[in-house]
């Protein structure tokens, strides 16, 4: 029998302690056992090659306990073939991927119990070590009995399926609003959270970079702005490279300016704080586990719209819409 264990090809995947459990089982059962580390690309993939192993190994049995990343969620699977017949059978068991060792133990007794139904199935007899009957060369693997079908899908892209939560961001921001102000640049800081699979949660603080210049007929003001907002994203898929979302988000923004009167004007700083309202549509890259890069548009409004004036009368305003486009990298920790 053969023993599949994926800790090299997809740590987040393994469960070596109910693997450590099995294999003690598997010993008072009499069954000769031997531990196989897998080279497949991913969990998938290698659920479909537990057959393909067992026969290079010369073993009418194979078996793989797994468990999902940040969900309670386990599953073992087992793969048989009956020697006389050619037949084999692939069994698909869901199971609770409770933590430490009872949690270890319990997912072993359900391996267990999997095997003998597949055994008796097959009315295979392991009683005494070494009676492992060598497998006929079969063009063909067709299932009799599932209990699950295991349909082979995509292969697993690696780390790239996994959801890390805790992220930091930084980006680069170009911004704009109708009104006379005119295009600004800035910079993006964010701390990205994902709670659960396709929702993630995210703040964020956007300011520009350089002083920006409004110019009236004898007077001119730098205008400089900074945002903080919080975002809520509904991210359409949980696993592969792209990895596309959508959001709305809110905030306090701050905006202030410092005048420069002509002859008979009074130069005056002044500073505002207004409300920020709005959405975003963003496409995030996973390069790797660790690190992703991130572009996006936000589209939202001030409210109210922030005015600029010389000697009381409004040369500019922004706000009315706001737009952004912004482009970046993440580096995740968990």
């Amino acid at each position: 029998m053969i023993l599949v264990s994926i800790e090299e090809c997809c740590p987040p995947h393994a469960w070596a302690e109910a693997e450590e459990v099995l294999l003690d089982e598997l010993a008072a059962m009499y069954v000769e056992v031997e531990k196989v580390n897998s080279v497949a690309a991913g969990v998938t993939e290698q659920r479909a090659n537990l057959g393909v192993i067992a026969k290079e190994k010369g073993a009418v049995c194979a078996i793989m306990i797994t468990r999902e990343p940040q969900t309670d969620r386990g599953a073992v699977d087992l793969w048989t073939v009956d020697t006389r017949s050619g037949s084999s059978v692939a069994r698909h068991l869901s199971l609770r991927a409770q933590e430490g060792a009872q949690g270890a133990a319990i997912a072993a007794i359900k391996a267990v119990e999997a095997l003998r139904a597949g055994l008796q199935e097959l009315d295979l007899d392991f009683e005494e070590p070494g009676e492992v009957p060598e497998i006929e060369d079969v063009a063909a693997e067709e299932p009799v009995v599932e209990e699950k079908p295991v349909v082979p899908g995509p292969v697993d892209q690696g780390d790239k399926d996994i959801n890390s939560v805790l992220g930091l961001g930084l980006a680069g921001v170009g911004m704009g609003s109708p009104g006379g102000i005119g295009g600004m640049f800035g910079a993006q800081i964010s701390l990205a959270w994902q709670p659960v699979r396709l929702l993630s949660t995210q703040a964020d603080v956007c300011f520009s970079v350089w002083v920006h210049d409004i110019d009236g007929e004898e007077s001119r003001s730098s205008f400089d702005i900074a945002a903080f907002r919080a975002w809520a994203q509904l991210e359409f898929f949980d696993s592969g490279v792209f990895r596309p979302s959508m959001g709305i988000g809110a905030g306090p923004v701050v905006a202030w300016a410092q005048g420069e009167g002509g002859e008979g004007f009074d130069s005056r700083k002044d500073r505002v704080t207004v409300a920020y309202l709005g959405g975003t549509v963003q496409l995030g890259f996973i390069l790797t586990r660790w690190f992703r890069l991130r572009l996006g548009v936000k589209i939202g409004a001030l409210l109210p719209a922030v005015e600029v004036s010389f000697a009381g009368d409004k040369v500019a305003e922004m706000g009315l819409p706001l737009i952004e486009g912004f482009g970046g990298a993440e580096v995740y920790f968990f």
